[in-house]
């Protein structure tokens, strides 16, 4: 398919456009209406056939896309003028004037509705969305370091020369007294101001952005912006708590936290951070928003170098992305997790008493029956308790395959069949199976040693690394379980699952079982995991965690 480049203003304000099908050898011209967006085709017909053509919407550098919302910066200036003036912008939809006054700081955003992008079909246009960055006129510390500089400049010449000149003590006294009044306002070491919460959100969609523009190269559809708290909640945690893994202090993974922050689909993590807590006075940069949108970008660049991570940014099963930014003075916490969007429980995953799982729902966009009789549409792995974890315990992780394959539910074959696997009247059978395996944090030295600077930490994810990759497979045991109840209806678009799975609950005891359900993804036509649900059973997730719906 042919692409052909419009600007900003033209996917604004609509355009029309000569266009060479290069196919099929012919020329045409070409009406791309306003509200067009990046990556939307558009049709138009010669000699009675339709040709059809990808719009890509170039950046203008200024305004930044966000579904139809536009975004951009303002630079000002105290002593450029008064406050109650106004200031002139030019948009792709046309001027407009913003009120400048006396509460307008760096951080304040002004929303101009109506002049986002319009929407072709007639709906509701997005709106033109500004951040202030206001540079403050210089304050009382440049008249002190004037006067530091003059006292000093004195005392060099009074004491290495033994020159005494009028003034000498005079400027002794102001040297002494400017470093007074330095430290008293504070400008012996500036003062950081965190992100405000408007300048996280838009860092957030600057990265939503980044990922979408590398998910379109590679011809997949863009994700969504997710609102599940747990990537959130890990950045802000791992960032105080000095540490970037997967894992967290409460000895948590991804999925766990997504869990218990209302998800129930599957969680899929990105992170970016630094394993140790930065000192006062190392030669760090000191963060303001244009350096954090500096690093979103790096994070962003970095995963795609990353081959792990670049597959989690390019896997075509995602539908969302859930996203923590969480800063300091020097340091940036950054989390992605992913998620998708197939399942709607009717019932979600449980276990009884007696051991009987049980689950219902309907499918979005996938299907259960599998394409080839050998895959399982429902599988189990299983995790024992969770308990806290130390900060050595945290950097000597690297990945999280650590679950067992615990088990694995069998339809029912009708009267009269049975598995070759299983022996007289028994409804499930135990093999011996083998798991990839990570470095598993809960097995480290919670008492071993803590980076203490980038080289230390450096190392340190470098031999976590290197260890995962080379750790041995782990045996366990799995379990076939034949269901009770395993009907699947509508075309594979709803299910109904009922199974004793008690036979793996005796074997492998308290813990955290996951229910992973297999299906066809309707888009690509590939089996995959479509939903990992977690059940806490006999055993409760440390009560001092965070991840709570609706925080």
């Amino acid at each position: 398919m042919d692409t052909i480049s419009i600007s900003l203003t033209e996917s604004c304000q609509g355009t029309c456009r000569n266009v060479t099908i290069h196919e099929a050898g012919i020329q045409g011209q070409l009406h791309i209406p306003a509200g067009t967006l990046n990556g939307e085709i558009v049709s138009f017909t010669v000699r009675g056939v339709r040709h059809r053509v990808k719009v890509r919407v170039e950046p203008d550098g200024t305004h930044r896309v966000e579904g139809r919302n536009l975004r951009r910066e303002v630079r000002l200036n105290r002593k450029d003028g008064p406050t109650g003036r106004e200031i002139a912008l030019d948009t792709p939809i046309g001027p407009v004037k913003l009120p400048v006054t006396g509460d307008t700081k760096t951080g304040s955003v002004w929303t101009v509705k109506g002049y986002g992008i319009p929407d072709p079909r007639g709906g509701t246009p997005g709106d033109l969305i500004v951040t202030a960055q206001v540079q403050e006129e210089n304050g009382p510390g440049c008249l002190i370091l004037l006067a530091i500089v003059a006292g000093a400049i004195a005392l060099i010449i009074s004491s290495n020369f033994g020159v005494q000149f009028p003034g000498s003590e005079t400027a002794r006294g102001i040297f002494q007294e400017a470093q007074r009044q330095l430290a008293k306002v504070g400008y012996a070491r500036q003062p950081y101001e965190s992100a405000t919460e408007a300048q996280i959100s838009d860092l957030k969609h600057l990265m939503l952005l980044e990922v979408n523009e590398r998910r379109s190269e590679a011809g997949l559809l863009p994700v969504r912006m997710g609102s599940n708290r747990s990537a959130q909640i890990h950045a802000e945690v791992a960032l105080e708590h000095c540490y970037s893994s997967h894992w967290d202090r409460y000895g948590l993974k991804p999925l766990y936290r997504y869990a218990l922050t209302g998800g129930d689909q599957y969680a899929n993590e990105n992170v970016e951070g630094i394993d140790y807590c930065v000192k006062e006075g190392e030669n760090y940069r000191v963060n303001s928003y244009e350096r954090l949108r500096e690093k979103v970008a790096e994070a962003v660049e970095g995963w795609m170098n990353s081959p792990g991570h670049r597959r989690n940014i390019l896997d075509p099963r995602h539908k969302v992305l859930h996203i923590g930014i969480a800063e300091d003075r020097h340091r940036a916490n950054m989390v992605q997790v992913f998620s998708g969007d197939y399942v709607s429980w009717s019932e979600k995953p449980q276990v009884g008493p007696d051991g009987t799982l049980t689950a219902s729902g309907m499918m979005r966009g996938a299907y259960l029956e599998p394409k080839s009789s050998n895959v399982a549409i429902f599988t189990i792995s299983y995790h024992h308790p969770t308990h806290s974890l130390t900060q050595s315990q945290l950097s000597g992780t690297y990945c999280l395959e650590s679950d067992k394959r615990a088990g694995v539910i069998l339809k029912p074959l009708g009267q009269g069949r049975h598995y070759p696997k299983i022996r007289g009247n028994r409804n499930f059978y135990e093999e011996a199976v083998s798991n990839e395996q990570c470095i598993d944090p809960y097995e480290l030295d919670p008492n071993g040693p803590i980076p203490q600077t980038w080289e230390e930490a450096n190392e340190t994810h470098a031999r976590a690394k290197a260890d995962s990759g080379s750790a041995p497979l782990e045996a366990s045991v799995k379990y076939g379980m034949v269901a009770d109840t395993l009907a699947v209806g509508n075309r594979g678009t709803e299910f109904s699952l009922k199974a004793d799975v008690s036979p793996m609950l005796e074997h492998y005891g308290p813990g955290i079982y996951t229910l992973i359900s297999w299906a066809t993804i309707e888009e690509t036509g590939e089996e995959e995991v479509i939903s990992e649900f977690p059940i806490w059973w006999e055993t409760e997730p440390p009560k001092d965690h965070p991840y709570r719906t609706g925080k």
